[in-house]
């Protein structure tokens, strides 16, 4: 093996089993600084301080044709963020849905701004181009996805340029981040989702695990 192959495969290497620095940084100021936790329902993540109060939150739906397939990714519902925690919310969520696209149809500046970090920042991520629903770029209905918000999107002149077009995984299905959250002794996970919703039919999305009705109001991700 050459030596240009063999630091290609290093690289690789890293930026499949790291964590970003930006993301480790939250990680360490929520254990030494909030004394906070994590905890991850079947849809949906919630960063926590010390107190219980909610610093960031990031809910998601799978796809159920909708939006259309959207390469199987599910859809970021409803997000929320106090402080910093919104990136690392985000990267969680990217990692137990096992792929993530933004709110199809209404996205907030600052979710945006998350959404194009990881665009042009983080080769540790894989981002993988959507259709629209018309076929613009390929024949396959697998990949087509409502493009509403990215054709919104006053900083692309196309919707094809937007990071909202986009759909973002970790590579092989790796989850680095719930790894040092488990490692760290910061995660609670609950494996199967409750099927006692509350009785005012809230959605999935709006659902935070505990037996009050749950949801914060914020913004659309």
């Amino acid at each position: 093996m050459t030596i240009k192959l063999i630091m290609e495969s290093w690289r690789q290497f890293i930026n499949e089993s790291t964590i970003h620095p930006k993301i480790m940084r939250m990680i360490d100021k929520l254990e030494d600084n909030d004394g906070g936790k994590v905890r991850i329902n079947k849809y949906q993540v919630l960063v926590r301080d010390g107190q219980g109060k909610l610093l960031a939150q990031v809910s998601f739906d799978p796809t159920d044709g909708m939006y259309g397939k959207c390469l199987g990714a599910s859809v970021v519902s409803f997000s929320e963020a106090e402080g910093s925690y919104g990136p690392l919310a985000y990267d969680i969520a990217i990692e137990a849905s096992g792929g993530l696209v933004s709110d199809r149809t209404e996205v907030s500046n600052a979710a945006r701004d998350v959404w194009d970090y990881y665009d042009n920042n983080r080769p540790d991520v894989i981002k993988q181009q959507m259709d629209n629903l018309e076929n613009e770029l390929t024949p396959e209905e697998k990949d087509n996805c409502e493009q509403l918000t990215a054709d919104q999107n006053d900083a692309s002149s196309s919707w094809k340029d937007s990071s909202l077009s986009r759909k973002y995984s970790k590579p092989h299905g790796k989850t680095p981040v719930i790894d040092e959250l488990i490692k760290r002794r910061m995660l609670h996970q609950e494996s199967p989702l409750k099927k006692d919703f509350p009785a005012d039919g809230m959605t999935p999305s709006k659902y935070d695990g505990d037996t009050h009705p749950g949801g914060v109001p914020g913004s659309t991700g």
